[in-house]
């Protein structure tokens, strides 16, 4: 008897629960606080630790989706977890003040490579679902485009060309990509929850 296949799971673009999007809003607030001039370094910290966790959190998703499409995770997925945990350890070592703008700084340069590198997964996995790939293919390229941003704000910043304000502007652009992934996710997985 021949085997028929399955079609694969679909699979939402990562970033479509309410941690992504009340990570991304926070932080997006608290970087907001510290361009306003607020305890700074504790804020950027802070921030840090929350886009660690809303990373963990991330990366924990892509690869339970990845196990139930493909049956294992598949190579790559597992870089947001990566990501998300040296963010919160470094979010710690920061608040605990040892060295923290430049943690904060090495920090952002991580969160944004993992971002960059994971928008290929969240492609790939659009493409492999087949489900609203449009809107999932341009969450994936807004993705690297600020995957990209932070890490040129967090070089910079490491160089020390004005690092307070390239910390907080690279932290605003992450929390708007995270509430962004998070935004396009929630809707896309809601029309298909209606059809």
């Amino acid at each position: 008897m021949a085997e028929t296949a399955t079609p694969p799971a679909v699979v939402p673009s990562p970033g479509g629960g309410l941690i992504d999007a009340l990570a991304g809003l926070a932080v997006v607030i608290l970087a907001v606080l510290g361009l306003a001039g607020l305890l700074v370094e504790t804020l950027a910290s802070v921030a840090i630790i929350v886009l660690g966790v809303a990373f963990l959190a991330l990366g924990a998703a892509v690869v339970a989706q990845y196990v139930v499409a493909e049956g294992e995770p598949v190579g790559g997925v597992a870089i947001e977890l990566l990501g998300g945990l040296a963010a919160l350890v470094l979010g710690v070592l920061a608040l605990l003040n040892v060295a923290p703008l430049v943690l904060v700084a090495i920090a952002i340069i991580i969160v944004g490579a993992a971002l960059l590198l994971g928008s290929s997964v969240v492609g790939r996995a659009a493409v492999t679902a087949g489900a609203a790939r449009d809107a999932v293919l341009a969450t994936a390229a807004s993705q690297a485009l600020i995957g990209i941003a932070a890490i040129v704000l967090g070089v910079l910043a490491l160089v020390g060309i004005q690092r307070e304000i390239l910390i907080l502007a690279a932290l605003l652009v992450l929390g708007v990509g995270v509430l962004i992934g998070s935004a396009t996710a929630t809707s896309k997985l809601m029309r298909l929850v209606r059809a």
